[in-house]
């Protein structure tokens, strides 16, 4: 991904001052952190380029939507907010952003959930607990040991 981020110079997302890249949101996803973006992160802002990578995982979509969005209101003009994996599912829901892009993500309609897409297996539907508060959780009975790969 980072051999490619020149290219990004030449794409018509660039801010009204200098000719500089518009503010970027980085949203990971969900077995990730937003160190895992350091390296983007740290080239666009080489550039002069303002780059957010917010801290998800607060316990549920729509949780992790709004810290999104409060960076998204943060900034000084329409932000790029990219969206990794579950990152998609969270973009789908904020306001006021420039553009919207998925990288290898979820494209939701409103209302929808990566989980009613199909893709969770019938034992890791089983395994998750929703809580009161519409967060959900793993029931740790469930986990098991995997094999070390070499």
């Amino acid at each position: 991904m980072a051999g490619h981020l020149a290219e990004l110079g030449s794409l018509p997302w660039r801010s009204e001052e200098v000719g500089k890249l518009a503010a970027v949101v980085l949203v990971h996803g969900l077995y990730h952190r937003p160190e895992h973006f350091d390296m983007v992160a740290e080239r666009l802002r080489s550039t002069g380029t303002e780059v957010v990578v917010p801290e998800l995982h607060r316990g549920s979509l729509a949780a992790d939507t709004a810290v999104v969005q409060a960076a998204i209101d943060a900034l000084p003009e329409p932000a790029i907010v990219l969206g990794h994996s579950y990152g998609g599912s969270v973009i789908t829901g904020v306001r006021g952003a420039g553009h919207l892009a998925y990288l290898a993500a979820f494209v939701l309609d409103v209302d929808e959930s990566a989980a009613g897409l199909g893709g969770a297996s019938s034992q890791l539907q089983d395994a998750i607990s929703s809580e009161p508060d519409d967060s959900t959780s793993l029931h740790p009975d469930r986990a098991i040991e995997l094999p070390r790969v070499s």
